[in-house]
């Protein structure tokens, strides 16, 4: 730099609070600001700050900008804000949604049609599926999901709108999809970044959100999706239909875990829409299954999917039926969908010893019974699972190739209007309820 704006740097004062090198490397930034009209003592109690950070000016009040600038952003969660991504409120055209406003209170109304940002899609929903998680989270028992929210994470759609095209970047999506194409949402949102992304499981994600948790869902007329999660409809499974990969996706991601082979016992505790899907992959595995449910009319459509055995626990004891088809020895797998502290704790007794233990459903309680002695001394395993990673490209092959159904389990098409109705039939566990899709697509 000149030698005359080091000599005039050195007259301000500051240079006492720095070395020699370091003045000269700061010293145009400290003329401009002097310059501009700041207070000279403003300027040293901000070098004081950055000093005591060990940081440069320049450095220390990017930063400190940053902080703010993200401090003044509107949550993701706000409806309201319309996620759009830019963290303002600007004007933009309005969409109809039901937007979960308190415990069990939910408003249809108008807010902000959201604006996809760069890596987005927006996507004009055509069909979402009700979920036990919706109901936890009407209800506020679940612990992702905060209020304000717009609820819905399995939807399929038509793309209305591609984000801004940065096709440069490698695996950003964007150019593969244009306005009209019909896609069904896997409804991640992932940082890319952390260990897990770069590892592939990027359903770890450290920063991970998911629509109609974190994120507003699609229970709305438009949803937001990343691109690169995004998965072409097959032209023969209807709107309501391939919306319900996103289950057969997530109990796909189960089974595999537990990976029953071909001759195994499995019992699965359980023929909600989870299980009985985790029932029908275990069949397609080749393994024998017993369900169990007490809903009469749930078991009956198993059957009629092939289920081997089914038992009512009202009726009759499941450990007892167990060990009469195994010969004393327990099963090989079993699978817990539904959740409950009595059906997690009855798992140990239903297995084999060296045997798997798959848990789909949780209680939400931060303990729950479970015989951990058994657990060590049989060599058993036991095994969690969240969501689906690279799962929905075979859940879709398998509902196109009918390897999996989907339509014997939707009891009841609903429009948006009347999701709150849908959400209290299936937390009432009515007669007849099984999987709810929101939709105005009329059955085929």
């Amino acid at each position: 730099m000149p030698i005359r704006m080091y000599i005039r740097a050195v007259g301000t004062g500051l240079e006492t609070m720095r070395e020699p090198p370091r003045v000269r490397r700061e010293a145009p930034l400290w003329m401009g600001r002097l310059c501009g009209g700041e207070p000279k003592a403003a300027l040293r109690a901000a070098v004081r700050k950055a000093d005591a950070r060990g940081e440069c000016l320049a450095r220390y009040e990017e930063r400190l900008w940053v902080r703010r600038a993200a401090a003044s952003r509107p949550p993701l969660h706000d409806p309201v804000s319309g996620y759009n991504g830019r963290g303002r409120r600007s004007p933009m055209p309005t969409m109809k949604a039901a937007v979960c406003k308190a415990k069990e209170t939910i408003v249809i109304e108008q807010v902000p049609r959201p604006v996809p940002k760069q890596g987005e899609v927006l996507v004009a929903v055509k069909a979402t599926g009700l979920c036990g998680s919706d109901v936890d989270g009407y209800t506020g028992h679940h612990p992702m999901i905060k209020w304000p929210i717009i609820l819905g994470h399995e939807c399929s759609g038509v793309v209305a709108e591609v984000g801004p095209s940065t096709s440069l970047r490698a695996g950003s999506g964007e150019s593969r999809w244009r306005p009209g194409d019909a896609v069904v949402v896997e409804p991640f949102f992932t940082c890319k970044r952390c260990p897990a992304c770069l590892r592939g499981q990027y359903n770890l994600c450290v920063d991970l959100k998911i629509t109609g948790h974190q994120v507003p869902g699609s229970m709305a007329e438009f949803v937001i999706a990343e691109s690169c999660f995004l998965h072409p409809k097959p032209d023969n499974l209807s709107f309501a239909e391939a919306a319900i990969a996103e289950p057969v996706a997530g109990s796909l991601h189960a089974v595999e875990r537990a990976n029953p082979r071909l001759g195994s016992f499995v019992v699965i505790i359980g023929c909600g829409t989870i299980g009985v899907l985790a029932m029908q992959h275990c069949l397609n595995k080749g393994a024998e299954v017993l369900v169990c449910d007490p809903a009469e009319f749930k078991l009956h459509v198993a059957q009629k999917l092939g289920a081997h055995h089914t038992h009512n626990p009202e009726k009759a004891d499941l450990k007892a039926r167990v060990r009469e088809l195994t010969g004393g020895l327990g099963a090989d797998v079993v699978i817990e969908a539904v959740g409950k502290p009595a059906t997690l704790a009855a798992t140990v007794g239903l297995v084999r010893r060296g045997g798997t233990i798959l848990l789909i459903g949780w209680s939400g309680n931060k303990t729950d019974a479970f015989d951990l002695t058994s657990v060590t001394l049989d060599e058993l395993t036991v095994l969690g699972t969240l969501g689906f990673c690279w799962d929905h490209k075979a859940a879709l092959k398998l509902l196109s190739a009918g390897k999996v159904t989907v339509k014997p389990i939707i009891s009841h098409r609903l429009p948006l209007e009347r999701v709150e109705e849908g959400i209290r039939m299936l937390r009432a566990h009515q007669e007849g309820v099984w999987k709810i899709a929101i939709t105005e697509e009329e059955e085929a």
